[in-house]
């Protein structure tokens, strides 16, 4: 997100979480707090999502890559991901706005 005020459906989370086990969800806006108390597998970094991964690359290994946003975002962490090796086929890509 540009600005952490724009995220919604936060209570929703932690159940998530305690359905996945393997679930691992990283919140990242521009500006602003989350307000969310970070957890083991739920936590709230400053900057973009290209940033947070760039801060901890572990969040790859392993995993499928979900993200959500706009074209200009999903574009640019979408040559980040190619950039450090990720495969296409772990990568999951819901685009909207503009």
């Amino acid at each position: 997100m540009r600005a952490a005020q724009g995220f919604y459906a936060l209570d929703e989370l932690v159940p998530l979480l305690d359905a996945a086990p393997r679930l691992r969800i990283v919140l990242a806006a521009e500006t602003g707090d989350s307000g969310v108390e970070n957890r083991e597998r739920l936590s709230f970094v400053g900057g973009s999502v290209v940033d947070a991964i760039e801060r901890n690359r572990t969040l790859l290994h392993g995993r499928d890559v979900y993200a959500a946003g706009p074209p200009s975002m999903l574009r640019t962490l979408a040559h980040a991901l190619v950039h450090w090796g990720v495969p296409s086929e772990r990568v999951h890509f819901d685009s909207f706005g503009s």
